[in-house]
């Protein structure tokens, strides 16, 4: 049995619904229980929600309602939504499972998850790919260990050893650090400062995300021999940064598939939003990104 996480609020429902998706239909032939962990999702995204697996066999859907009284001893995360801290505490939530796959509301999974849930991560806290450059940066002065030597995850895609995590107190030191320090990405940077060194570094078509896109790239430079096969290559999909694939400007070569799986969904018919309110700074917008994602396209394949 593949135990799956994912964490959402009421905003992020169609999303998630687009994700769960395409993991159940590229994981047929794997028996596969979706955690599904919400805060202030109404009854009727809910039982949307819950519907899904009824065409698989081998799925489930099991529904945790998060009341914000859980969150009592963590802090503000200010932009972010309180379900960013849903991943610290699945182990609390999931008391029976050893292992599980966390993984973040705007992706999607391109193929089988069997090899990445398969890895052996005795002895890790948890397994996670690299993060994108700007992330690096946006952090390294206060990280407090060297970051080029031991890396910096992307908290997106975690595969998570439970039994580690509660055999260290490691949500507790989560919780702790969080309420002690300032930080840019809340969980993320609490992930990687506690559990720095013990975390175990994916192939990049585990959490491929927009850096592998950008051009230049913003991935750290052992990561761009990646890139070239990532361009139709990548099993996960992350879409990180601020333009989703659920809005007009997004260009990202993995949108179509976004779009394929949310005609699946009970949210079908919901109409892509704009960032831009202009017409014409959209358009302009979405010329030059596809003009960037040939020159990317074309530059990757000399790494």
């Amino acid at each position: 049995m593949i135990d799956i996480v994912f964490a959402t609020d009421n905003n992020f429902c169609p999303h998630v619904a687009v994700a769960i998706t395409s993991l159940l239909h590229n994981n047929k032939n794997e028996s596969i229980t979706i955690h599904l962990f919400t805060i202030d999702v109404s009854n009727d995204n809910l039982s949307k929600l819950k519907s899904m697996a009824e065409p698989f066999e081998n799925a489930q859907i099991s529904t945790y309602q998060v009341t914000k009284d859980l969150f009592a001893k963590f802090p503000n995360p200010g932009i972010y939504s309180l379900a960013c801290y849903l991943r610290i505490l699945t182990p609390e939530l999931l008391p029976k499972s050893d292992k599980a796959l966390y993984l973040d509301c705007d992706l999607i999974v391109n193929g089988s998850i069997k090899e990445l849930w398969d890895t052996d991560i005795d002895g890790y806290s948890c397994a996670a790919g690299h993060d994108a450059i700007y992330s690096y940066e946006a952090t390294k002065s206060y990280l407090g260990y060297d970051y080029h030597k031991e890396g910096y995850a992307n908290s997106g895609v975690l595969l998570m050893n439970l039994d580690y995590w509660r055999k260290h107190g490691t949500q507790k030191k989560l919780v702790d650090f969080l309420n002690t320090h300032h930080v840019k990405f809340p969980d993320q940077d609490a992930i990687n400062i506690i559990l720095h060194g013990t975390i175990k570094f994916l192939h990049p078509k585990w959490n491929c995300h927009t850096g592998y896109f950008a051009f230049p790239p913003l991935v750290i430079p052992e990561q761009r021999k990646y890139i070239k096969k990532l361009w139709k290559g990548a099993v996960i999909t992350h879409f990180t940064g601020k333009v989703k694939p659920w809005h007009k400007e997004c260009v990202n070569p993995y949108k179509k598939y976004y779009l394929k799986y949310k005609k699946m969904t009970c949210w079908n018919n919901l109409p892509l939003n704009g960032i831009e309110s202009s017409s014409y700074k959209r358009i302009k917008i979405i010329a030059l990104r596809h003009l960037k994602n040939l020159v990317a396209k074309t530059v990757s394949f000399t790494y």
